[in-house]
């Protein structure tokens, strides 16, 4: 009864394997390349567990990323996962902001046992979607307006869509070791549109280009599997996939044409090019999946997943710009209170996490489970930066006071003021409602989007920020009635956030246990208005601030080095240029190396002119990276009497990351944010051979960047606040 059932539902599942996969329509330009926009791959378990899965295994669960799990699936059960998406997609370009909503079949996969310790799956799942809807008008009153060419309306579309139909089997091959196979046929169609209509010129002719790619064929990806048991029940599993590069069998056209005005339906008038292409196929890229998975049955599990993907090797028609190589990194957890409640729903109910919230809760969990006074602290909105309400652990010590840490590092909490990350205020998480909190104070007030509609967070800033305190004096204080709130807000590089709140009296808002040395503005916000209560201000403590207000009247010159501040993992990569050599030779082994000269001093992201220290003239040039240094070069140039010296690339071979743009090359192809980052820690070179010997009379160069230095040929805009308004103080294009 079970193979009838099974065989019933396999042929079900061919015959509606094209039209499940209807087409998504969440609009994304990033679908305009390759194959589309890369689903996220796994079943509803691991999806819900950021995308872990490799090592993941149970008797009730389909885990397809690993055929080698088919082998757990349990001898008495049919599985089966159906899965639909919701997708939100939210573009914004300047004060032009687009949504688009799409709700769709993801998935369907079904899985069976054969015999104990071997199973069966099969089902259908995305690879890669293709829709986008793009427009744009260019009028005389835009930037790239052309006399010449006069005004027009750009139009860009696509759809469609890449699936997997597979079907795997998984078996116990040792004891605790299981290897799998799955048999993949991908199908699936791209189409992609573009027209530009141009409409001043009469006469003229408008373009038009659409492009097709049809992709069909077998496949295969291995699996295997490897279970221990540990001490109290608990377990540790490892697993790893590899997925072998594939030619598929394909189809594209491309065609060009323009059309004529005076069309009310525009037609191609005249083919500008035209290329099918049946035979040439698309080669696909091998994957690397690794993951381990750690935690207790029908209690909690944390699995990591590692993905590589070379995508620098993929060959895709009508690709012409380079796809760069992935790595993708998924943490998960799940936390199940009781699985087997009689009384309690909620607590059989299997949570799943995968983001800082969610570590943090599964750390307060094992903490707690051994007696250890833990919990987890929060902040609103990171200053200066676009991270909202990042979730972190302390832990309270044997005299009371609570020392915080995150996932890599422990400090003390006197300390914390002098972290590169400003917090502005911090609230505690608790699992009681609070009666402080904001939703809970006032039932009847609209509460702003974010962290402060949260009924279970405590405000707890005084352990962190004890004996500080601000008022501010409110502008047009008559304006707002005597029941409103005032929020102080932090500004996030695009817009304020609120991160506390104030009751004001006689026209003054009064907060307590704030950061220092941050930029607030105290503004009202409600259903209507989000206005300006005071003008920004930089809190610099001890009750004291600095109120900015731009004086139009008063110019003053200024030097703009960076257009945002340096993120505090680059002090682990700028120091690498320290003791880094440019050196010449006449040699192609470099044995008569001479150093023109030696670093000495930490990147600062800007390109470095100097003069060699030593004379003489070299037909071989080149850098030579420092200790654990990884090379890290950019752009290296070498000058001869004024002229810019060429030559045959050399050094040492090979990139950590296998991308094109990583390699000796990088460092010669006029590419600030490319660099050499070598396989070797130490003594990776990378140089030229240039046609003879050169004087080498001056050096240019730059080290591994992120390219927010001032960069030439770009269009910097000074902006101040005036009220709710940025107006705009100066606009230079850099020549």
């Amino acid at each position: 009864m079970r193979k009838k059932t099974a065989i019933t539902t396999l042929f079900f599942l061919l015959i509606v394997s094209y039209t499940a996969t209807a087409q998504k329509q969440l609009n994304s330009p990033y679908s305009r390349f390759n194959i589309g926009s890369l689903e996220l791959q796994g079943s509803f378990k691991s999806r819900a567990m950021g995308g872990a899965g490799v090592a993941m295994r149970d008797n009730n669960s389909i885990h397809y990323m690993n055929p080698a799990s088919y082998s757990s699936l349990d001898t008495n059960s049919f599985s089966f996962d159906f899965g639909v998406d919701l997708g939100i997609s939210t573009l914004k370009q300047d004060d032009k902001k687009s949504t688009s909503k799409d709700m769709n079949f993801n998935q369907l996969v079904m899985g069976f046992p054969i015999a104990k310790n071997w199973g069966i799956a099969t089902g259908i799942v995305p690879v890669s979607h293709g829709y986008y809807n793009i427009s744009n008008n260019i009028s005389e009153t835009d930037e790239e307006y052309n006399p010449t060419t006069g005004a027009y309306h750009e139009f860009y579309d696509g759809k469609g869509g890449f699936s997997n139909f597979f079907l795997g089997t998984g078996v116990s091959i040792l004891k605790n070791l299981s290897a799998g196979v799955n048999m993949t046929i991908m199908f699936g169609t791209l189409d992609r549109n573009s027209k530009i209509i141009l409409e001043d010129v009469e006469n003229n002719f408008h373009t038009t280009t659409s492009e097709s790619m049809k992709i069909n064929g077998i496949n295969f990806d291995y699996g295997l599997q490897y279970m221990t048991k540990l001490k109290d029940d608990y377990f540790l599993n490892a697993g790893f996939t590899f997925v072998s590069g594939k030619s598929y069998k394909s189809r594209y056209e491309y065609f060009a044409g323009i059309t004529s005005i005076y069309h009310t339906v525009y037609k191609p008038y005249d083919t500008l090019n035209y290329v099918s292409e049946a035979a040439t196929p698309v080669k696909l890229p091998q994957m690397y999946k690794a993951g381990v998975a750690f935690g207790k049955p029908d209690k909690y599990t944390v699995a990591f997943d590692f993905v590589a993907t070379p995508w620098s090797k993929s060959d895709i028609p009508g690709v012409e710009r380079y796809a760069a190589s992935t790595k993708k990194y998924a943490l998960g957890v799940e936390y199940i209170p009781e699985k087997y409640s009689i009384g309690n729903f909620f607590k059989r109910i299997e949570y799943r996490f995968g983001g800082c919230k969610e570590q943090a809760e599964f750390v307060t969990y094992v903490l707690r489970s051994v007696g250890m006074p833990s919990g987890i602290d929060v902040f609103i909105q990171e200053v200066n930066g676009a991270t909202p309400m990042h979730f972190w652990n302390y832990l309270r010590n044997t005299t009371g006071n609570c020392i915080p840490f995150d996932y890599y590092e422990t400090y003390e909490t006197s300390k914390i003021r002098t972290q590169k990350r400003k917090y502005g205020k911090i609230y505690r998480m608790h699992y009681a409602l609070q009666k402080e909190s904001l939703p809970v104070r006032y039932k009847d007030k609209y509460i702003p989007p974010g962290g402060l509609r949260d009924v279970l967070l405590c405000d707890i800033s005084s352990e962190y920020f004890p004996d500080t305190h601000i008022s501010v004096r409110l502008e047009s204080p008559a304006l707002f009635g005597r029941k409103d709130l005032a929020y102080l807000c932090v500004f996030n590089n695009r817009e304020w956030i609120p991160v506390t709140w104030s009751k004001p009296k006689n026209g003054v808002a009064e907060f307590r246990n704030v950061e220092s040395n941050i930029l607030y503005q105290v503004r009202f916000i409600d259903e209507t208005r989000d206005v300006t209560a005071s003008k920004p201000f930089i809190f610099i403590g001890n009750e004291n601030a600095k109120f900015l207000d731009a004086d139009t009247t008063y110019l003053q010159s200024m030097t703009l080095l960076r257009k945002f501040r340096i993120p505090e993992i680059w002090s682990t990569y700028i120091t690498r240029a320290i003791n880094g050599k440019i050196q010449g030779a006449n040699k192609p082994d470099f044995s008569d190396a001479i150093t023109l000269h030696t670093i000495q001093k930490a990147a600062d992201f800007s390109y470095e002119d100097i003069k060699p220290v030593h004379s003489g003239k070299f037909k071989y040039v080149r850098y030579l990276s420092a200790n654990n240094g990884f090379n890290n070069m950019a752009e290296l140039q070498f000058y001869s009497d004024g002229k810019r010296l060429h030559g045959k690339v050399i050094g040492t071979d090979g990139a950590k990351e296998d991308f094109p743009n990583s390699t000796k090359h990088a460092v010669f192809d006029d590419d600030p944010l490319s660099f050499f980052d070598a396989l070797e820690a130490d003594g990776a070179w990378a140089g030229l051979e240039l046609d003879k010997a050169y004087q080498i009379d001056h050096i240019r160069y730059i080290f591994r960047n992120d390219d927010n230095n001032i960069r030439l040929g770009d269009t910097y805009e000074l902006l101040y606040l005036s009220g709710n308004k940025w107006l705009s103080a100066v606009k230079l294009f850099v020549n």
